[in-house]
């Protein structure tokens, strides 16, 4: 599976939060806003980037945050120069909920006000062809969705297969989420310009 940047940020920010918080105290940087700020400021950046590299799975990344934090300060106990203390991890915690918070507010405030606009309303399809009768489409049975690429793969239940180029996730999600896969799929993709030859 190949990892892109985007992945690779956010685990590269893992390593170095786990490196200063279990490493002696004498090599920890200097704290620029104070120690408690700093911890919280640190787990939310990273939650922040977990969840941007992997926003399907914002939850696990939400369990996994907080478990890290706990599991890091209780390392701590290993290290002699280092104290482990619940409010430490309570702080480191905190600053990942919020990072996530913060991160899911700026996606759902991004896809509110700057949707990616449609090929072709479904209203003007019917405008221009107004004598056609309209035909039941077939339903979606499959959504396959590559993240390294973004190619969107539908099959439906007609035996047919359509695929489109340069989707983003968000727009694959409003696919899935819609209460009619059918009606999304007609208004927003049919006639975008990137589908390809399936």
């Amino acid at each position: 599976m190949k990892i892109t940047f985007r992945q690779l940020v956010p685990w590269l920010a893992l390593t170095a939060v786990a490196l200063v918080t279990v490493s002696p105290i004498e090599w920890r940087p200097e704290d620029i806003f104070g120690v408690n700020n700093d911890r919280a400021l640190a787990f939310g950046v990273m939650s922040a980037l977990f969840v941007y590299a992997y926003p399907r799975h914002w939850a696990k990344v939400a369990v996994a945050m907080v478990g890290i934090s706990f599991g890091l300060e209780l390392l701590q106990l290993f290290q002699e120069s280092r104290h482990a203390r619940l409010e430490d991890a309570l702080v480191k915690a905190t600053g990942a909920t919020a990072g996530i918070s913060v991160t899911l507010l700026a996606r759902e405030l991004r896809h509110m006000f700057f949707p990616r606009p449609a090929a072709m309303p479904q209203a003007a399809i019917h405008r221009n062809w107004p004598d056609v009768e309209a035909v039941a489409m077939p339903s979606i049975s499959g959504i396959f969705f590559s993240q390294t690429d973004g190619t969107l793969r539908l099959s439906f239940s007609d035996g047919e297969e359509r695929l489109f180029a340069g989707m983003e996730e968000g727009e694959v999600m409003a696919l899935i989420n819609a209460p009619s896969q059918e009606d999304y799929y007609a208004e927003n993709l049919q006639y975008r310009e990137d589908r390809k030859a399936a």
